[in-house]
């Protein structure tokens, strides 16, 4: 399912906190489209880059800091 991201400084966009299983795969796109789409390597936001795995169930909050280029998925 889609999950909003908010623009919270420019070029740093943040998801709400979300609940997540261990397995569970994903990616950041653009507007709803996969014309755009980050995955991560070693922390490293990748354009078309690998699915995310998730490593436990939890509560996560999802950065994308197109900045610094790099996509974090952080514990709550």
């Amino acid at each position: 399912a889609d999950v909003a991201m908010t623009e919270t400084e420019t070029g740093v966009w943040t998801s709400e906190a979300l609940e997540l299983k261990a397995g569970e795969l994903f990616k950041v796109r653009a507007d709803g489209d996969w014309a755009v789409n980050f995955g991560a390597k070693d922390g490293a936001a990748e354009r078309d880059g690998d699915n995310i795995t998730v490593e436990a169930d939890g509560t996560y909050v999802v950065t994308l800091d197109l900045n610094a280029k790099t996509l974090t998925i952080a514990a709550q």
